[in-house]
């Protein structure tokens, strides 16, 4: 069967064109055939902006998505794949709330950026927000209606049965369900730029292929500020026309939740050492990239340490003191990132942890003791003391 497999995946990507792309992306059970689907995927992105005029894609279902912005630059610094990726983890959120997205498809739905980078629906939006405008009362108030009118159809067509029933989950449909969702393919495939501010993008909701219209629309915050009575600005201040948004970019998480860890610039990338989980300290130690907006596990310190700082000199990293959760430590510890590996260094003569300036501190002494073999209250390199 494999072979049978291999020949058929071999002859469809040889006869792989644009009238079809789509129709082979779309066939049951290819999500299986990761390889096939990777080159479908990259066939279809190259030649996404002449497919996105097609019929074939024109007749697929679409979900209608608009998204809120404060204000116009922020709108000219929206990322295409990144705005779609977040409407697909919206939409995503829904199926696993409603057995069935067909409500998806039935209207326009207005969204907005929550503080955690998720998309909400505003219908969630508390009431006196500033982005609550009229816009989103608006919305919220044809919801409410469309919501009604869908309860008041679906009471004519179904009948109720006339006493509470209990569903009782059987052993076949649990098992059958679970089987279901290991195949599942939820993925953005492609997406372009049809206009300004609006955006199509194919994508593969459980299996099914279906497109999504995402346009961005403007809404101003129409609260005033407290400070200021209406119509009036504060002395020096800019008008709400001018007034520049703080601009975000949204980052990778890290591998462990922690606080009190010590951080560092370590060639141009964010060095995350230890710290703690709330339920012990850590070794672990994390590098962050903004070339490739990416963290990478490096290797572990030798103790496991807390409210502590590090220090960049020479190339090097020094971890110094800290506490492991029940005591301050006065051990050092130094990574080479040439060698990738955590050695000890020489103790230091009194235990302590919350140093504050400690990075500024050892970088200073290091560096003194590079000039000066025998700096006077500093570590010394060479014989590898503290004095």
């Amino acid at each position: 069967m494999d072979k049978v497999v291999r020949v058929c995946s071999q002859y469809l990507i040889q006869h792989l064109d644009a009238k079809n792309c789509v129709e082979i992306r779309s066939l049951p059970g290819i999500s299986k055939n990761k390889q096939l689907v990777a080159k479908v995927d990259r066939f279809i992105t190259k030649q996404f902006e002449y497919l996105s005029k097609s019929p074939t894609m024109l007749s697929l279902p679409c979900i209608q998505i608009e998204v809120l912005n404060q204000t116009r630059e922020e709108m000219t610094l929206v990322d295409g794949d990144a705005l779609c990726q977040l409407v697909l983890d919206w939409v995503h959120r829904q199926s696993d709330e409603n057995a069935s997205l067909e409500h998806l498809f039935e209207k326009t739905h207005l969204l907005y950026l929550a503080l955690d980078n998720s998309l909400q629906d505003c219908i969630e939006l508390p009431s006196g927000e500033v982005s609550d405008s009229d816009i989103v009362q608006d919305y919220k108030k044809l919801s409410k209606r469309q919501t009604q009118i869908n309860l008041k159809n679906r009471r004519k067509s179904q009948l109720q049965p006339a006493k509470p029933r209990v569903l009782i989950y059987s052993r076949d449909i649990s098992d059958q369900n679970l089987t279901e969702n290991l195949d599942l393919d939820w993925s953005l495939i492609a997406n372009t730029k049809v206009q300004d501010h609006t955006f199509l993008a194919l994508v593969s909701l459980a299996g099914a292929l279906a497109t999504l219209s995402v346009m961005l629309r403007l809404n101003r915050p129409t609260t005033p500020s407290p400070t200021n009575t209406p119509g009036e600005t504060a002395p020096g201040s800019r008008l709400p026309s001018e007034e520049k948004p703080d601009l975000y970019c949204v980052l990778p998480n890290m591998s462990y939740v922690k606080c009190a860890a010590g951080c560092a610039n370590l060639n141009d990338n964010l060095l995350v050492c230890g710290g703690y989980d709330r339920g012990e300290c850590l070794k672990s130690v994390e590098s962050y990239s903004p070339d490739g907006n990416i963290w990478a596990t490096l290797a572990p310190m030798k103790e496991a340490r807390g409210r502590f700082d590090i220090a960049v000199s020479g190339g090097k990293v020094y971890a110094v003191g800290g506490s492991n959760g029940t005591t301050e430590l006065t051990t050092v510890e130094m990574y080479d990132p040439l060698t990738k590996k955590w050695t000890r260094t020489s103790s230091l003569p009194l235990a302590r942890s919350n140093a504050g300036e400690s990075s500024r501190a050892v970088r200073q002494s290091i560096e003194g003791c590079e000039k000066e073999p025998f700096f006077k209250g500093k570590r010394d390199l060479a014989p590898d003391s503290w004095r």
